[in-house]
């Protein structure tokens, strides 16, 4: 009677160490996800901001370009003014 409690025992800890391994196992791969999705995050923003850095650009790029022709207008109308 004594052995088979001893047997149960050892058989109700090996499983419960196998289960412990399993629990470890899943908390390394949650680790590993989360890590994952935070440098997936980290390149995702870095890629926004690149993508706002050319948008900003070319927006600085047009305005100057718009600028300019305005002023070349101008220019024009005064010379045609003065004439």
């Amino acid at each position: 009677m004594k052995i088979i409690k001893i047997q149960e025992k050892v058989e109700t800890q090996h499983k419960e160490s196998k289960e412990s391994s399993k629990i470890q196992e899943m908390k390394i791969k949650i680790a590993i996800l989360r890590k994952k999705t935070h440098y997936k995050n980290f390149i995702i923003q870095l890629v926004l901001i690149a993508e706002y850095t050319r948008q900003e650009r070319i927006s600085v790029l047009r305005n100057h370009f718009f600028n300019s022709l305005q002023s070349e207008k101008n220019k024009e109308k005064r010379i045609k003014k003065n004439e």
